[in-house]
């Protein structure tokens, strides 16, 4: 790495509020705190964009990363002296991670870490020179998590995992999983907010136990080598998932999909049976639907405008799925969303 554009950031700390002092210092930006959320915007000589931690119970605690960088970034450093399950999954760019006991790795998008740690074990993360970059970290002390789930009766639904994390050789422990779609969803789903603080908290609680629960399976099947999608298909499964998100109001086929994208229909079916567990059309009408909830809870337009702006053309059909999924109908649930506002 060019010595003259690098910028070495030596024993980073790891706690949630040296971290956040650390990287305002870094980075010259403003913050914010919601409850345990903080939230740094920078824009400075060094890259643009935020940074965003959660501490959770337990000193467990997720940091999300989104920047980009001005010029090529290293991050030293040692971890805490308590034992720790650390996971890494890289949405977008790249990162070349190093570390103690192991050889150097080139990660890319999609890119999929779970390690374990001991005190004082050495780690360096470098981002390359003006490249968008954005990656979820998780830390999880040992101990303290393992002791808290035992205490709320959960210790067997751990068992497996527990005992992979106290093998003999922790330190050299780490397994580097296939390209995974799936666990980018779920992580889409960690920026979620709400207007109540609190519901955002639980709801945040709740989407990071399904996203261990998802990394954690994902290391059983990887172990199982079940692998049936590479690199270049994941990616052209998320083109298609953003198409449909992007263009869900105009008519769209399964053929123009897959012709935009470069996938058979086979492979696209079955990248979102692996994703979504649902078929291409079954996932198009889910996003419709949850667009004309919101549509209908925050506007003031007609049920036969929400049909066609969700790419509908039939409000009787509209009517029939919104009842199946939702249980009431779209007349139904904007009647009750207006009694509440008016009692508020």
């Amino acid at each position: 790495m060019n010595s003259s554009i690098q910028r070495m950031i030596k024993n980073t700390p790891l706690h949630i509020k040296r971290t956040l002092n650390y990287f305002l210092q870094l980075f010259n930006g403003s913050h914010t705190q919601s409850a345990n959320e903080y939230t740094l915007v920078f824009n400075s000589s060094l890259g643009n964009g935020k940074i965003i931690l959660n501490a959770l119970n337990w000193g467990v605690y997720v940091f999300r990363l989104d920047i980009f960088t001005n010029c090529s970034l290293a991050f030293n450093e040692c971890s805490l002296e308590h034992d720790a399950l650390e996971l890494l999954f890289i949405s977008n760019g790249t990162i070349d991670y190093t570390r103690d006991n192991l050889a150097p790795m080139h990660l890319e998008s999609y890119s999929n870490i779970l390690s374990s740690t001991k005190s004082g074990l050495k780690r360096s993360l470098q981002f390359q020179a003006n490249k968008n970059v954005s990656f979820t970290y998780t830390y999880i002390p040992c101990k303290d998590f393992f002791i808290s789930e035992n205490l709320m009766g959960n210790a067997q639904n751990y068992k497996e995992f527990y005992d992979l994390l106290n093998t003999a050789d922790r330190a050299s422990f780490m397994h580097v999983g296939p390209y995974s779609l799936k666990i980018e969803n779920q992580i889409k789903k960690l920026n979620k907010t709400w207007n109540n603080p609190a519901i955002t908290r639980l709801y945040f609680e709740g989407q990071f136990y399904l996203l261990l629960a998802l990394q954690l399976s994902e290391y059983k099947d990887s172990m199982a080598k079940n692998h049936p999608f590479s690199r270049s298909e994941i990616k052209k499964v998320q083109h298609a998932v953003d198409f449909i998100n992007t263009h869900i109001s105009s008519p769209l086929s399964i053929p123009l999909l897959c012709q935009h994208v470069g996938l058979t229909q086979t492979k696209l079916q079955a990248g979102f049976q692996s994703v979504f567990s649902k078929t291409v059309n079954e996932y198009m009408r889910h996003v419709r639907l949850e667009n004309a909830h919101t549509l209908i809870a925050t506007t003031d337009l007609s049920i036969s405008e929400i049909v066609y702006r969700v790419g509908l053309n039939s409000k009787s059909y509209f009517s029939k799925i919104f009842k199946e999924h939702y249980g009431v109908l779209p007349t139904e649930f904007r009647a009750y969303r207006k009694t509440t506002s008016t009692l508020k």
